[in-house]
């Protein structure tokens, strides 16, 4: 073996560094076989010393007090986001527990919505990045799905969740606590899953035997692109190419293999088709167009903010998501018309669309959570208007968006009032929450009932109002540090 080969186990920052010297010297003077032991057991240390993610570069300090304002607007939106789920959810069981007492319905939108409040905690309060997150979220997940399985019997189908999950968060925790680099905690995830997939092998009878293989040997074309790009500097779009080239001509493989009498490949063929030329639009048009004039029109409507470089860069990525946006729905619409079934194509376009107008609010509006909020419940509670006039013969929609608003003033009360998110959330909150209960009331009818709930907002206002008011600033009154 030429000695020279094994610079190739090497960390990549090492080879930038040393690599030409190092290979310069070998070839001057022959190398012996312990020699050659040697040169491999020191690629085994230059690993283990080497920092994963590490950079040279330094990045510029942050400002202190821009950074504790937007802590200060994170917590308070987690802070009325856990308000809120205490209240709806406290009425929720209230609700199962009066009038559908043998029905603990009430259960799943509390193992929902918690997990996803759990999630947020991951994410605001974080440990070890957001693999706390990760944690948060996959054991809400799984204890949820465990509890149905045991209730429901059957199979010990929750296993395979916490299999397949968990592949992820020992990945996840390899990286967070640096013991390997990323490449090699997806080379370890590889190994996990293939471990796996044996084990569905074997619990299957060997029935799904071309099935597994070929899944295997995917994860293998994605384990591979991953390390051309970070290996051999491969670009996003041709590591994309490759994936695409590798997994489709598996699938086309194990089509003509496992179920020759028909062509299901053409389907995940013509989408992921749609979506590489959709990455490859948004690719060249960042390398060699110099932007639309829609960005310039936005640019210089939103520059005023005095952010012009990261303004910049949020305009650009939102023109990338309208553009992917545009393709990837002409994509669902050819494949809905290859398949036919009904326009089922509306309802992916229609979340996107929802997601796509999060993002705009977020990037043109001043306040960026507010844009972002408001432009989702319009987007949303106008999808639903449609999917009611289109597909129901009775009138529904208002009910979700109405009850919808509430949550979204509430949010709304707790980020626009910065110094006392609580009130904010309080007072916009239960206006919100008077209007939809007299709103209700109309539509049911009578007996009229709406004033007893109104009546309690009203006298929790003044309690919180009490509770909040600072007595020590009253006209006529001494603090303690006058006296």
């Amino acid at each position: 073996m030429n000695p020279s080969l094994l610079l190739n186990l090497y960390p990549r920052d090492w080879r930038e560094r040393y690599e030409s010297e190092f290979r310069a010297m070998l070839e001057d003077h022959p190398v012996s076989l312990m020699e050659t032991v040697d040169i491999a057991l020191g690629a085994i240390d230059a690993h283990r010393q080497a920092k994963p993610g590490a950079d040279d570069r330094v990045a510029p300090p942050a400002d202190p007090a821009r950074a504790a304002a937007r802590r200060e607007v994170v917590l308070s939106v987690f802070f009325a986001h856990l308000a809120l789920f205490i209240a709806v959810m406290s009425i929720v069981v209230l609700v199962n527990i009066f009038f559908t007492p043998g029905q603990w319905w009430s259960l799943y939108p509390l193992w929902a919505w918690g997990t996803i409040l759990a999630t947020h905690a991951g994410f605001v309060f974080q440990w070890k990045g957001l693999l706390g997150a990760h944690l948060a979220f996959y054991t809400g997940l799984n204890l949820g799905l465990v509890a149905i399985n045991i209730d429901q019997g059957g199979g010990a189908w929750s296993l395979w969740p916490i299999l397949v999950l968990g592949i992820f968060v020992v990945a996840h925790a390899l990286v967070a606590f640096r013991a390997t680099s990323l490449i090699r905690a997806h080379l370890v995830a590889t190994g996990l899953a293939v471990v796996v997939l044996t084990a569905v092998l074997i619990a299957t009878g060997f029935n799904a035997f071309a099935s597994i293989v070929f899944g295997a040997l995917q994860l293998g074309v994605l384990l591979a692109a991953h390390w051309l790009m970070r290996t051999r500097g491969w670009s996003l779009l041709a590591t994309h190419a490759v994936v695409y080239t590798g997994v489709l001509s598996l699938l086309l493989i194990e089509n003509l293999v496992t179920d020759p009498g028909e062509l299901w490949v053409q389907y995940p063929f013509a989408m992921w088709t749609v979506l590489l030329a959709g990455h490859a639009l948004v690719h060249f048009r960042r390398q060699r167009w110099s932007g639309s004039g829609w960005e310039a029109f936005m640019l210089e409507e939103l520059g005023a903010r005095g952010e012009t470089d990261r303004q910049r860069r949020l305009v650009g990525t939102l023109m990338a998501h309208v553009s992917a946006f545009l393709v990837v729905s002409a994509g669902f619409i050819v494949l809905n018309l290859i398949s036919g079934g009904g326009p089922w194509a509306a309802w992916p376009i229609g979340v996107w669309y929802v997601l796509l107008a999060i993002h705009a609010g977020y990037v043109m509006a001043p306040r960026r959570v507010l844009g972002a909020l408001l432009a989702g419940w319009i987007a949303a509670s106008a999808g639903l208007m449609v999917i009611d006039w289109v597909a129901s013969d009775n009138t529904w929609w208002y009910w979700p968006v109405m009850w919808s608003g509430v949550v979204v003033a509430t949010v709304l009360g707790a980020i626009w009032t910065r110094g006392r998110p609580w009130v904010g959330a309080h007072l916009l909150g239960g206006l919100a929450l008077a209007i939809a209960l007299v709103v209700t009331d109309l539509i049911t009818g009578p007996p009229s009932w709406w004033f007893y709930p109104v009546a309690a907002i009203i006298v929790s206002w003044f309690v919180h109002f009490a509770a909040t008011l600072d007595l020590t600033r009253l006209p006529g009154t001494s603090s303690s540090s006058d006296r």
